[in-house]
């Protein structure tokens, strides 16, 4: 999502190898290392969203175990079963496509964030509406995944 987070992925692989003493980065250094990012991005995000959305505070931690892909009916159910006001459902999902969190699924299986729009909230939207009469599907974005223990795919 941001150029810096693939520098952090990678020291968090190299911090792993490293302190488990591998000559080498090993597939179990960077599974541990992909696990750790995703849960500090979690973090992260969360903080950033309540700064600018206080009533957002733990939106994120709402997505615990959920699937990574979710219709437009199941993302209005686990955020209103997450205590966010209804009257603010909407806003929170405009923030969550906003830093990335969601991606809209695209008829030809694509996803697209709002980092593949170059920011561009409007395209986004237009997006959406497009997509609204076959069925929005939402894709929680994979970097999430480990942290916020997602079923599903991954990709």
């Amino acid at each position: 999502m941001r150029p810096r987070a693939l520098i952090d992925l990678a020291n968090y692989c190299l911090g792993f190898a490293v302190n488990l003493g591998h000559a080498r980065i090993q597939v179990s250094d960077i599974e541990k290392g992909v696990t750790a990012f995703s849960a500090d991005l979690v973090s992260d995000i969360g903080y950033e969203i309540s700064d600018v959305f206080p009533e957002a505070e733990n939106v994120l931690y709402a997505f615990i175990g959920e699937p990574q892909t979710l219709s437009s009916g199941a993302l209005m159910n686990i955020l209103e079963r997450s205590s966010m006001p209804a009257s603010k459902i909407d806003e929170i999902v405009r923030v969550l496509l906003w830093y990335g969190v969601l991606g809209l699924k695209r008829s030809d299986g694509s996803v697209t964030y709002i980092y593949n729009v170059n920011y561009e909230m409007p395209i986004l939207i237009g997006i959406i509406r497009k997509l609204e009469p076959d069925g929005l599907v939402y894709l929680i974005n994979p970097a999430f995944a480990p942290g916020l223990q997602l079923q599903g795919e991954r990709n």
